[in-house]
Order: structure tokens, then C-alpha cells, then sequence
């Protein structure tokens, strides 16, 4: 699965930089990796405040439920002390909400729709 990382849950500031200028390096997460949204299968280990402010960091998960990465952050001059970002994936659950069939006459052809068949994710 595919989740966005928004700055709820990762965000710094620094009175003196821009986002743009505020520099995530990472290690390789062991329970998946980190991308740009408009390219989710090419792995990153580089990322601004901005991608994340402006909706652009995803994970993508692969592996174990649990996880995560270690971080720091510069602004070119400054770092900070290297951090641990936990990622805890939660188990999908399918559940059939509709299940009606559907009668057809011979040679009829008919649509299967949501009042006919449907399913839920959490």
C-alpha cells in the first residue's frame, strides 16, 4: 500500500530556512521505502520539508508490519541528531457490504453495479 506522509506526522522547522532549504537524509526503511508521489516505485533516501509540506513524500509498503527509518535533517550548515520514524502498517480488511445477484434473461446483457456487488476496505 501506498500512504502519504504529511507534515502531522513529520514536520520541522528552523526560523532562519525555508522548507525548500531543510534537507531529510535517511537510511532505507526496513519495512518498505520512501518516494515521490508522482513516482512511487523509484526509491528516495533525499527529501525536502517542502515535498512533505506540499503532499509529495509517500511510503510504499513491502515486508513486515513494523518498521521505520532513521533520519537527520539539515539546512545546509546545521544538523540535527539523528532520529527514528516508526512505521506500523495495519492489516487490510475486505468486507462484502452488497451481495444481491443478479437475474439476467438470455441473451440480456446487464451491468453488475454497486446495489449489485460491493466490498470495503478500512
Amino acid at each position: 500500500s501506498i500512504t502519504e506522509i504529511t507534515k502531522n506526522v513529520l514536520n520541522i522547522e528552523d526560523k532562519d530556512s525555508i522548507p525548500k532549504e531543510l534537507v531529510y537524509s535517511v537510511t532505507p526503511p526496513s519495512n518498505g521505502h520512501l518516494a515521490l508521489k508522482m513516482s512511487p516505485n523509484k526509491h528516495i533516501l533525499n527529501f525536502t520539508q517542502f515535498h512533505i509540506n506540499n503532499g509529495q513524500l509517500v511510503f510504499v509498503h513491502n515486508g513486515a508490519m513494523s518498521g521505520g527509518f532513521n533520519f537527520q535533517v539539515t539546512d545546509g550548515l546545521n544538523f540535527t541528531p539523528r532520529q527514528i520514524f516508526t512505521i506500523t502498517a495495519a492489516a487490510l480488511v475486505i468486507n462484502m457490504e452488497t451481495n444481491n445477484g443478479l437475474r439476467v434473461f438470455p441473451g440480456m446483457l446487464q451491468f453488475i453495479n454497486s446495489q449489485h456487488l460491493k466490498a470495503v476496505t478500512n
